[in-house]
């Protein structure tokens, strides 16, 4: 287990995970620790080892997981996936220069179902990352808005 020293003092504009949730105190640690993490069910499942960021107070010795480890995780499950993660969603639609609604207009996505996929509160099918890896061609994305603006109405 690597430690890492995030101790704040009460002046110095601690964050929301810098204050522990049990006791209030401002002397929070991380400590990165492998963790084996199971995803899927049955015959299916895979375990997944992943170094988390473990945060514990020094006060009162609560520790937790925040978002910084389910983001970890997700992507880990993004890679065992095969699947672009969070941050790469983003950067395809983000290269293309689209705001999510312009790009959900133009690909046939829905805009909600990009921001999940953005957000990491889902994970795209394998169509649907096929699709993102292939819009990031720009002589593809280029074809899509030449079929696209030829129509009266999207496809």
């Amino acid at each position: 287990m690597r430690k890492r020293d995030q101790t704040r003092s009460p002046d110095d504009g601690a964050t929301f995970e810098d204050v522990c949730a049990m006791c209030g105190s401002r002397t929070v640690n991380t400590c990165e620790q492998r963790d084996e993490y199971v995803y899927g069910t049955g015959d299916s499942a895979v375990t997944l080892a992943i170094d988390l960021p473990v945060r514990q107070c020094a006060s009162c010795h609560f520790e937790h997981l925040d978002d910084e480890a389910e983001r970890l995780i997700h992507n880990a499950v993004c890679r065992h996936l095969g699947v672009l993660s969070p941050a790469g969603v983003r950067e395809v639609r983000k290269r293309s220069e689209m705001s999510r609604a312009a790009f959900a207009k133009l690909t046939g996505l829905g805009e909600a179902t990009i921001g999940r996929w953005e957000a990491g509160t889902a994970i795209q099918n394998r169509a649907n990352d096929r699709y993102l890896r292939l819009l990031d061609v720009p002589s593809i994305m280029q074809q899509l808005k030449s079929l696209v603006g030829q129509s009266n109405h999207l496809y």
